[in-house]
């Protein structure tokens, strides 16, 4: 993403870079929760004088999600151990390990791109694992916890030991 960030960047002429740089400095440098940025009449007939992005506007409000540390002790329960650690080198983030569940964080925002990726993680790294729907009596499960109240979600992944 940054590389094409970096090519729109270089397309962009020195005046549209400089209303670029007005823009962002307008929208993120103005204190408080919510931004305010001066309507502009190519947008369209919707709006008039000052248009309010609130944060929300972008995702999860800042600070809501804080992913935690790489560092779970896994002295209670070593046989999960390998699992964890191949979830970390994957970039997801392990919150818990009790018994057969191993608990992910995601942010609410990616609850649904990160289950789809740790199943095709799954699939693809290990061809014998027996992956079947949540509330089955064997083989590996992956469910997904949204809680709409507070906006943080989570994976179990049930029964996975490498």
């Amino acid at each position: 993403m940054i590389a094409e960030e970096r090519e729109l960047w270089e397309a962009l002429s020195d005046t549209e870079r400089e209303e670029e740089q007005m823009f962002l400095a307008n929208l993120w440098g103005t204190k408080g929760s919510d931004r305010q940025i001066r309507y502009d009449s190519t947008w369209g007939n919707w709006a008039t004088g000052l248009v309010k992005i609130t944060d929300s506007a972008f995702g999860l409000p800042r600070q809501d999600y804080r992913p935690y540390p790489k560092g779970l002790p896994l002295d209670e329960d070593p046989e999960f151990a390998n699992a964890v650690q191949w979830l970390w080198d994957r970039g997801f983030q392990v919150i818990d390990v009790k018994e057969d569940v191993i608990t992910i964080a995601v942010p609410g925002t990616r609850v649904i791109q990160e289950v789809e990726r740790l199943y095709k993680l799954l699939v693809m790294s290990f061809t014998e694992l027996s992956i079947r729907p949540y509330g089955s009596a064997s083989g590996v499960q992956i469910r997904a916890l949204y809680d709409p109240v507070c906006g943080q979600s989570s994976l179990e992944l049930l029964r996975f030991k490498t």
